[in-house]
């Protein structure tokens, strides 16, 4: 599948959380508000687990602009409910262990280049030194983030595919373009 382009329709899609049993759709769960959709790998991992707590510190700045925040992860909701401070974050943790939102958005996994690149070592660091600490293996060791931002009409107003796995935007700078 070809990477989703900005101005294209977002795909929509059915999801769990650890938070309910219930499949919600995320069109119905986003109507009338616009949303930011995180692609990050897993819940054990640590640079993942440093992008949502940054994610989590600025929630209520995205809420302010009417948006409404998910991650989607490769974990499945036993492993996600197995972090108690992950758990604490609010915004929506979606489980994917499957891949299938993954797929639907076009965010493919990268290579070895793409994993071990030199912007890692650093995000690691802060990782360990906020507290965090490394998981089991979920899903696809090399899955690359992306990251959307889409409108009330699910239109997608601006779309980020990463080119290693802790390339994201910041948070700040996505705030800017909402």
């Amino acid at each position: 599948m070809n990477r989703l382009q900005k101005r294209s329709f977002a795909p929509n899609f059915y999801y769990q959380t650890y938070v309910d049993d219930d499949s919600k759709e995320y069109f119905i769960e986003s109507q009338g508000k616009k949303s930011i959709i995180f692609f990050l790998r897993y819940v054990g991992c640590l640079v993942c687990q440093l992008d949502m707590k940054r994610i989590n510190d600025k929630v209520s700045s995205f809420r302010n602009k009417n948006t409404e925040v998910f991650v989607v992860l490769q974990s499945t909701i036993e492993r996600i409910e197995s972090y108690q401070e992950i758990q604490q974050f609010d915004f929506t943790i979606v489980s994917d262990p499957s891949s299938k939102i993954y797929n639907s958005y076009a965010v493919k996994k990268g290579n070895i280049f793409q994993f071990l690149t030199p912007k890692l070592i650093p995000k690691v660091f802060k990782s360990l030194k906020s507290g965090f600490r490394h998981g089991k293996l979920e899903g696809e060791e090399t899955q690359l983030p992306a990251v959307f931002i889409i409108d009330e009409n699910h239109k997608i107003n601006y779309c980020y595919y990463g080119k290693s796995i802790s390339d994201l935007p910041s948070v700040n700078e996505l705030l800017q373009k909402i």
